[in-house]
């Protein structure tokens, strides 16, 4: 089996929920167009790490990074920031009078970046340093911030439900993917599979969304309300 294109199959999904969320509402442009941008970016600084010890999908252009890396993280960043606003028809409304700019939502992203690479560094395994370095700050955004909590847990599992079809596409047209590229470990490690679909990419993807549905929110002092 070529699994060449596949990754690139996985996001095809992924890809139509992003536009389809981008489309509906205007107001939320702008916010899916930072986070994804945000995400995208740092895809290319965080998969060297997964190639050690998660997986090592195959590209089209042969190399260990590609531009399907930059797809995935603009997708779930995009989808994670905007789909709990679209979905349960919410719109952003001053709340704070506080500092609140770019600049936190840097610090957020570089703190959660902080906290990857320093378990790393102490041998932690990539998968269980991105759940400690996305739990932590989303821990720490609902002590802060507890009427985020609702939108931050239901951004978790509305992106997470988000992945999955393209589990279930990429295996239904290109059979065996997941346990090809799959590092054996990490997959045990991180719960295994429910039929094609692996369960620690499932919990990164919520707890991304965890971390970044309310994170625009959190920065710029914003809350949202019925429309």
């Amino acid at each position: 089996m070529d699994y060449t294109y596949s990754y690139f199959i996985a996001l095809v999904p992924l890809i139509l929920i992003w536009i389809s969320l981008y489309l509906v509402r205007i107001d939320t442009r702008k916010e899916m167009r930072i986070m994804s941008f945000v995400f995208g970016g740092s895809a290319f600084i965080v998969q060297p790490i997964y190639l050690l010890d998660w997986w090592r999908p195959l590209t089209i252009t042969g190399t260990a990074l590609g531009l399907e890396d930059f797809i995935f993280g603009a997708c779930v960043g995009g989808v994670a920031a905007a789909v709990y606003e679209i979905i349960f028809s919410r719109r952003l409304i001053r709340f704070s009078n506080e500092l609140a700019s770019v600049y936190i939502l840097y610090a957020s992203l570089a703190s959660c970046g902080a906290l990857f690479f320093s378990a790393v560094a102490y041998g932690v395994s990539s998968p269980y340093a991105s759940f400690i370095a996305l739990l932590l700050p989303v821990l720490f955004i609902w002590v802060h911030r507890m009427d985020l909590i609702q939108n931050s847990l239901s951004s978790g599992l509305l992106t997470a439900l988000a992945v999955v079809p393209s589990f279930i596409l990429v295996e239904m047209l290109t059979p065996g993917w997941v346990l090809r590229h799959w590092d054996s470990n990490a997959l045990l490690a991180t719960g295994g599979l429910i039929g094609s679909v692996p369960l620690g990419d499932v919990l990164w993807t919520f707890l991304v969304g965890c971390f970044v549905g309310p994170l625009y929110e959190y920065s710029y002092g914003l809350r949202g309300r019925s429309r």
